[in-house]
């Protein structure tokens, strides 16, 4: 249960911190949460890198890419 506390907060510091550095921008609601889902996502993949729990995703993107090759 802490860590989803943990992880809450760190989205609601990451969405404050994006809202005060991209306050002066002319960004619509839809381009401002584009930003901001791409910069969550970031730091998933290097929280995941960094505690060694990348590999899985690894073995899917790698079991992916025959199937997404005969498709195309």
């Amino acid at each position: 249960m802490a860590r989803l506390i943990v992880l809450f907060i760190i989205a609601f510091l990451l969405f404050a911190a994006l809202r005060l550095l991209l306050a002066k921008k002319n960004l619509s609601v839809k381009q401002f949460f584009t930003i901001y889902l791409a910069t969550l996502a970031g730091l998933i993949l290097l929280f995941l890198g960094v505690t060694g729990r990348l590999h899985p995703l690894f073995a899917l993107v790698g079991a992916v890419l025959p199937l997404a090759a005969r498709l195309l």
